[in-house]
């Protein structure tokens, strides 16, 4: 009997120990996300467990990673928990933030104070509960044993804001913090190892720019959140933009039905060396309707068509429009002529009757000369091209002829080029050679990380006109994200 009642008194309290604990562990796992600021303008969130999946690392490999580096394996583990997610934001004061779970204190005050002996931090100190640390002169650091967080840029007097936005975000509730906010809950909608959600008040001014074409000004418009995956060779990068409002709806509703999807048929007439080529699908009449519409262009527009018949010839296109580039030189050239010398531009034709007056073309600026029935060429100052038409298909060219030999990885990527709104391909070896060599040019010296080095292309495509998707390709066998975080020494 007395064993009896024994066990029902155990019972509940074995019940209760086990709720308390749940209580907890599961509330310490996630009590870093109380710190997410309610008014954040950008929020991103890099799960280190997913990119440590998608490496594929070994026992070794992944105890490096976890603790110093391939130099000093046997230094003490960094005391943030990687099982969690880390959290980076944005603040409406414009402070850029990073939240993380804390796994072990005492490693994490072991490494703040190695990188205080090497002058890369400041010394610790205390207050309220936290330890405080500055980073690299510019970074405020403060945790305990669950959470850490840390702000910044701020030199001087400006660090002294910051640490009073860190002490609130530090102290509030979770029901003051960001969970919960749309940036927070779009966040949590995707599955890649790193997303961000951005308001469109934060981007370039460039960007905002065509934002507004669209009516997007604010969060309360448009979010727009990018993902970055990997998948073996390959690392992608999708923007998307979450429309809000009817009105932005509406105007991409409008926008996708503009864009025409690609009918992939100029492919074959490419060249087979090019390092890059882009396209879009273009319905000539519309387009010419749309020029005409605003005054700028209109102008431009009557005293082009009294030099040759280009109403004529836009009218005349319908289908793929494609430009292709066939020297590195043309990436650091701008969008002068001039500049890009090594060029050959191709777009699909309903008819080539312009063609029948080209004998007249020309004025004392520029003129054309006949090379064939079909062929003509065209002096622009000092500046010599090559056009005319085969098979309905017309050609601007910096040489004579429309290209035949056609260009091997686009016809490997015709099914994805296909239907796609725009695309473009780029060569990275050439891409980055040129724009190193333009910034060393200019006294800069950018080092290129090794796995960019590894890269052979990158493509760029528009399925829908609310997305778009920049892919990085290695070659086959190589592992992106195993060299991004454990590149080989």
């Amino acid at each position: 009997m007395a064993k009896q009642k024994y066990i029902l008194y155990t019972i509940p309290v074995v019940i209760a120990a086990a709720v308390a604990a749940y209580f907890i562990f599961s509330r310490s796992s996630d009590a870093y996300l109380s710190m997410l600021p309610k008014d954040a303008t950008a929020l991103a969130r890099l799960d280190v467990k997913e990119l440590i999946d998608d490496a594929d690392l070994n026992t070794t490999e992944l105890y490096q990673l976890v603790t110093s580096s391939n130099d000093n394996p046997e230094t003490a583990p960094l005391g943030i928990d990687v099982q969690q997610p880390i959290y980076a934001f944005m603040t409406a004061s414009g402070n850029v933030g990073f939240a993380a779970a804390v796994s072990d204190v005492d490693d994490l005050c072991d490494r703040l104070d190695e990188m205080h002996a090497r002058a890369k931090a400041s010394e610790r100190t205390s207050q309220r509960g936290y330890d405080w640390v500055v980073l690299g002169g510019q970074w405020l650091m403060a945790f305990d044993s669950r959470k850490a967080l840390v702000m910044g840029p701020a030199a001087g007097a400006a660090q002294e804001a910051v640490r009073a936005e860190m002490a609130t975000l530090l102290e509030q509730k979770r029901k003051d913090s960001g969970v919960g906010e749309l940036l927070y809950t779009t966040l949590q909608n995707t599955d890649e190892p790193l997303t961000a959600v951005v308001a469109p008040e934060v981007l370039p001014f460039q960007a905002r720019t065509l934002l507004y074409k669209l009516g997007i000004r604010t969060q309360n418009d448009a979010l727009l959140t990018l993902t970055l995956g990997f998948d073996d060779n390959e690392v992608e990068l999708d923007a998307h933009i979450l429309a809000q409002t009817a009105t932005v709806k509406e105007n991409l509703k409008k926008l996708n039905s503009a864009l025409r999807p690609l009918t992939t048929k100029n492919i074959g007439a490419t060249h087979a060396d090019n390092v890059a080529w882009m396209a879009v699908n273009v319905h000539g009449k519309s387009l010419v309707e749309f020029l005409r519409s605003h005054n700028t262009t209109r102008t431009a527009l009557v005293a082009l068509n009294m030099i040759f018949d280009l109403d004529q010839m836009l009218n005349a296109i319908d289908g793929d429009v494609a430009l292709e580039l066939l020297s590195p030189a043309a990436f650091t050239g701008g969008f002068n002529l001039s500049d890009i010398r090594d060029f050959c531009f191709t777009a699909q034709l309903s008819n080539a009757d312009f063609m029948q007056r080209a004998s007249t073309w020309g004025n004392d600026f520029i003129t054309f000369e006949a090379l064939s029935p079909n062929d003509y060429s065209l002096r622009l100052w000092e500046q010599e091209l090559f056009f005319g038409t085969d098979a309905n298909s017309l050609y601007v060219s910096s040489s004579q002829g429309l290209p035949s030999e056609g260009n091997a990885y686009l016809r490997e990527q015709r099914d994805d080029i296909d239907d796609c709104r725009f695309y473009a391909t780029f060569f990275t070896p050439a891409l980055f050679s040129a724009l190193l060599s333009q910034a060393a040019s200019n006294g800069v010296a950018v080092p290129l990380p090794p796995v960019f080095q590894q890269f052979q292309r990158m493509n760029i495509e528009m399925e829908e006109a609310d997305e778009l998707k920049v892919t990085l390709v290695a070659p086959k066998g190589v592992n992106v994200a195993k060299e991004l975080i454990h590149p080989k020494p």
